[in-house]
Formats: C-alpha cells, sequence, structure tokens
C-alpha cells in the first residue's frame, strides 16, 4: 500500500500600514492577524478489503481469462510483488512476481502461443484456493532449452493457491506430470495419457466447514492411516464399488473397487515400506484435497510404472489428492504428481537438470584450458 505523506501549510499575511497621515497613532490601521493553515482534508485510502468467498472464485477465474489472453500487465497484477512459486519435484521455480512472470508464464506463452486453460474443479476454503486446470496448446515455440515439437498437448493438473485478503496470489504450487507431456510430444517413449482435446465441464465448491465435510475429512484421515499401514482391507472398504481412480501420471484411469485393489497390491509389492506424510488437508462440499510427502523404495516390478525389475532406488515425491465422497465412500480420486520426477529418483531416465550442469561445467572447463594455452 502506497504512502501519503501529509503536510500543513503555513500561509503569513501581514499588512503593514505605511501611510502617514495626521492624528498620529490614532490614524495607523492595525496589522491583520497571520492566517491560520488551512485545514488538510486528506485522509489516507482505506485498506482494500478482504474477498468475500464467492469475489475470490470470480478473482481467480478473471486472471485465468488474462492469462489465456496474454495479457502480461495485467495478468502480473493477479501475484503479490512478493508472490513465490513452485512447480513441485520441477526445475520451474520463482521467489518474486517478476521472476514468476519471466520464468514461468512467459515461458509457457512461448512454448504454447496459442495455449488455453480453464479451472475443472476449484476447491475454495479461506484463502486457499485448489484447482484442477485443462491445458490445451500447440508446442511451436522453445521449451526449457527444447525445440519445438509441432505437436499438441492436453492435459489435467493441479494448482494449490494462497490468496492475500484483497486478492492477488501469494504462493502458487503447481502438480503437473512432465512425463504426459513429453510423452505428448513425442520426446518420450513411456506411456502417458493421450491429447485430451476437451475439458470436463467446470465445478466451483466453496466450504461450508459443516457436518458433512467435518465427516468426509475424518474419512480422508482414515484413509490415509490406512494406506501407510499396507492395510489393503481397510483401504478399500472406505472406497465405492465403481470407484474411478485417476492417477494422472498412469495411462489411464483404474475403475472399479476390484482393479483398484489390484493396482493397490503391486504398488505395496513394488514399494513395500511405501508411505504419504500429509502436509496440508481441507475439505469443500463432497470434497476433501490433500498435499503430501511421500516415501519409499523400490524392492519388486511394476510395468504399468516402466519398473520390470527393482531398482533397489529409494523416493521421496511431493503429490496431490483429490477425493470426492458420497455415501461415506470414495467415488472419485484423483492423483496429481511429476511422474518425470518418480523416473529420475528410480534411475529409469537421466536428470536433464544434473546433464545441463555437468554440460556447463565442461564448457567453463575448455574455456579455462584454453585460456591456459593462451
Amino acid at each position: 500500500m502506497s504512502r501519503i505523506l501529509l503536510g500543513a501549510v503555513l500561509i503569513g499575511a501581514v499588512a503593514l500600514a505605511g501611510t502617514a497621515c495626521k492624528g498620529g497613532d490614532k490614524d495607523k490601521k492595525e496589522p491583520k492577524p497571520a492566517a491560520k493553515p488551512a485545514a488538510d482534508k486528506k485522509q489516507p485510502p482505506a485498506p482494500p478489503k478482504d474477498l468475500t468467498q464467492e469475489e475470490r472464485v470470480a478473482y481467480f477465474q478473471n486472471c485465468w481469462n488474462l492469462f489465456n489472453a496474454k495479457d502480461a500487465a495485467k495478468f502480473s497484477q493477479c501475484y503479490t510483488e512478493t508472490a513465490t512459486s513452485a512447480m513441485m519435484d520441477g526445475p520451474m521455480e520463482a521467489n518474486t512476481r517478476d521472476e514468476l512472470m519471466a520464468n514461468i508464464i512467459q515461458s509457457n506463452w512461448t512454448a504454447f502461443p496459442d495455449g488455453k486453460g480453464a479451472p475443472v474443479l476449484t476447491l475454495v476454503s479461506g484463502n486457499r484456493v485448489f484447482s484442477v486446470e485443462h491445458f490445451t496448446g500447440t508446442n511451436t515455440g522453445e521449451m526449457m532449452g527444447m525445440p519445438a515439437t509441432g505437436k499438441k498437448v492436453g492435459y489435467l493438473f493441479l494448482h494449490d493457491f494462497t490468496m492475500s485478503g484483497p486478492g492477488p496470489v501469494e504462493r502458487m504450487d503447481g502438480y503437473i506430470d512432465m512425463a504426459t507431456i513429453m510423452g505428448q510430444l513425442g520426446v518420450s517413449p513411456a506411456p502417458h495419457r493421450p491429447v485430451m482435446e476437451a475439458a470436463p465441464e467446470a465445478t466451483v465448491v466453496i466450504a461450508k466447514d459443516d457436518e458433512t465435510e467435518k465427516s468426509n475429512l475424518e474419512l480422508a484421515k482414515k484413509a490415509l492411516e490406512a494406506f501407510n499401514s499396507h492395510d489393503v482391507k481397510a483401504v478399500t472398504a472406505l472406497y465405492a464399488d465403481d470407484v474411478v481412480f485417476a492417477d494422472q501420471t498412469m495411462p489411464a484411469d483404474i475403475k472399479g473397487k476390484k482393479e483398484f485393489t489390484k493396482a493397490l497390491n503391486g504398488f505395496y509389492k513394488a514399494f513395500p515400506d511405501i508411505k504419504a506424510e500429509s502436509t496440508h488437508m481441507l475439505a469443500a462440499g463432497d470434497y476433501v484435497v490433500a498435499t503430501n510427502v511421500m516415501t519409499g523404495t523400490n524392492k519388486g516390478a511394476m510395468p504399468e510404472m516402466g519398473l520390470k525389475k527393482p531398482t533397489n532406488k529409494s523416493i521421496e515425491v511431493h503429490g496431490a489428492e483429490i477425493m470426492k465422497f458420497q455415501d461415506g465412500k470414495i467415488v472419485e480420486h484423483w492423483l496429481f504428481g511429476n511422474g518425470m520426477a518418480w523416473a529420475i529418483q528410480l534411475g529409469l531416465m537421466p536428470d536433464p537438470a544434473a546433464a545441463k550442469a555437468e554440460a556447463g561445467d565442461e564448457e567453463a572447463g575448455d574455456e579455462d584450458e584454453g585460456g591456459d594455452e593462451q
């Protein structure tokens, strides 16, 4: 908020009688009293009011319109000057609004000049907004040093926004599967989801902090405890028979409790010490959203992840999940994370960041050697 410097202006106006006339002091004009300083009626502006939940939703949706319009000047105002951002387990991060615009937003606009995004599911609780979003675009520009492929992408990802009271975002975390993007661009041969051309119908849910939400939150915590205990029976008891399990790092959804149980057993065999530590959890309507850090060691094969044999390597990755409850059962479960981070940590692919750093060191070494010869 800008500051207004207030000052008082002193106006002195003393009238002197300079005319000599008969009568002496009797005819002298008395000096006028000094004028009092004029009262300054300026007042500092009132601080911006906090947005209501409904206003927060409208603000958020307008920012998406500005993003799609590529209006950098106006879109940048959707963030505070000190806004921070990170792609979880990915290469992009920013510690100020200017860095965010340059490192993340402008990079996206360069890579996908026709790129468009739209919220699919928006969950609002206090100053926290979790949003599942659909992005489509054609890669006709450089992306993270990679030449354009000319191919289209279409995928779902999740944003976790912490908004200030008046609206602008203070913190933005993104859960995006780079493996899906690289697969759709034809850069990676790994299994991935096909391009999603059309976005599902948009849904907005504002938290009420009612008994339903409190009950769903307790059920989600119970599911986490059962997952960490590797109690398959206890976990699956919380899922509906027709549940849809949509892990965005996997090529396709898992449908039905029977298939979900099979996948869960396979996951535990591949990672017998797997566990998830919750970092944030909130409820909104029928939904519960949670962020977590998952750790474990690969001790078994899991073909769905490209693990034909155990690597004996450990992982520590960030994830976000959204569960939809109906009659006390999970009917939809979405997972978001960066599958490329899993692949790198398991040794299934080289770390691009490490390779780039190594190449930079080699170039620096060559320059030093050339300097010595001179």
